[in-house]
């Protein structure tokens, strides 16, 4: 897999900005985006718009938004060219054309020296983030640069694992439903959820008006409760989804799952409230991906992924429709990838009837959708049971190909 090689600099701007208190931190960047996220709350990285950007292959960020979001302080001296950068006990000066920064007064060698392009000075988001404690991560599918100070280098990353289906419907209450974000609608008869948020909304059922009326074939805006109801299944994913989830915690990853039991069975825009802080949907989503892991039926074998096809009506993280798109059938392919060289099952071509799935035309955040073994097929349900760990193993490293990956595909 092509890594990218972080060669990243921060330039000085002279705006301030609100800082955190001290804990743990994670700020994310993202290339042409002027809108940064500290902790998950949206920052304007100026009053001018300013916007990360790569040139030469380096990804160039504003220093002071970074420093004073930590609660540091960044000063220019342009008589001698130097910045003095300042957090708690640890004092950084670095000066333009030198490859000699001093730290504390000590000095230290830089193997990028600072420079001025285009009127602003660019400084070494590494050197400077990790004398300050902090990491700095590239995430080559978001294109985004994530400095925190978790203590792992994938700490400031969160994937939601969603474990398909649940529990049966018809062994919920009234009560039971209502809780997990189905909607009751007596013309629709009975419980299920809408496909679609209304044109320009993340968070407006469209109530069959105000979306692009994609469903699926057979479908409608409507989807009642009972289409998801599976015996088996639910408990495969969410063996799956454990599996997975443990080995992505060991490399470094932050994980929620979008359900925690075979008791529970939350609707699909519910469980998509896991992509956000707290579940909290007024925030700006967290998560870089949101996996959707199931089995699949009907006779056949082998793992396969469903592919998206646009256009989609919710704002994304990832911006176009066409990105969104692109993004997610690289996350079901790396995954699938994986599926197919690190288990037993047999690789398939993706499943490219379904792209009007509602986790697709609602999901905040990139969205994978997997259709893993056959469920009824009884070779695949043997290695679903009994190679649980390993497909979970392989999801994992999936994901994390995804995440590392510099081109998307």
């Amino acid at each position: 897999m092509k890594k990218i090689l972080i060669s990243l600099f921060i330039a000085l701007f002279a705006f301030g900005i609100t800082a955190y208190a001290d804990g743990e931190m994670t700020i994310t960047f993202q290339s042409d985006n002027p809108v940064m996220t500290v902790n998950g709350e949206r920052r304007n990285i100026d009053d001018n718009g300013t916007s990360p950007f790569i040139i030469d292959g380096r990804t160039l960020l504003p220093v002071r938004a970074f420093v004073e979001a930590i609660g540091g302080t960044a000063e220019w001296d342009g008589n001698s060219r130097t910045a003095t950068l300042a957090y708690k006990d640890n004092v950084i000066k670095l000066t333009i054309d030198s490859t000699t920064a001093y730290l504390n007064n000590e000095p230290r060698t830089l193997d990028v020296i600072p420079v001025i392009i285009s009127g602003r000075t660019m400084l070494p988001i590494r050197f400077v983030a990790e004398s300050f404690g902090y990491g700095v991560y590239w995430n080559g599918a978001a294109r985004s640069v994530i400095i925190t100070n978790t203590g792992s280098p994938n700490g400031g990353i969160i994937i939601v694992l969603d474990p398909g289906h649940g529990k049966d419907s018809g062994l919920m209450s009234a009560e039971e439903k209502e809780q997990s974000g189905w909607v009751y609608n007596s013309d629709r008869g009975g419980w299920g959820e809408w496909r679609h948020f209304k044109y320009g909304t993340s968070g407006s059922d469209c109530w069959g008006d105000g979306c692009s009326h994609r469903v699926t074939q057979g479908g409608g805006c409507w989807y009642p409760i009972g289409n998801g109801d599976r015996d088996t299944e639910p408990e495969i994913n969410m063996n799956n989804c454990l599996a997975a989830k443990s080995y992505l915690e060991q490399m470094g990853y932050k994980v929620r799952l979008a359900r925690s039991s075979n008791d529970e069975n939350p609707s699909i825009t519910r469980r998509l409230t896991y992509c956000y802080p707290g579940n909290d949907t007024t925030m700006q989503p967290d998560a870089s991906v949101f996996v959707c892991v199931h089995s699949n039926a009907g006779g056949g074998r082998g793992s396969s992924y469903i592919s998206l096809a646009g256009p989609y009506d919710q704002p994304t993280q990832s911006g176009s429709s066409e990105a969104y798109t692109t993004a997610g059938n690289a996350l079901g392919w790396y995954i699938n990838e994986r599926i197919g060289s690190m288990t037993p099952l047999r690789k398939n071509s993706p499943i490219t009837f379904e792209p009007e799935l509602i986790a697709f035309c609602k999901a905040p955040v990139v969205c994978g959708y997997m259709e893993i073994g056959f469920f009824d097929n009884p070779s695949d349900l043997d290695i679903l049971y009994s190679s649980s760990d390993a497909i979970g193993h392989a999801i994992a490293a999936g994901i994390d190909d995804y995440l590392r990956c510099d081109v998307v595909i």
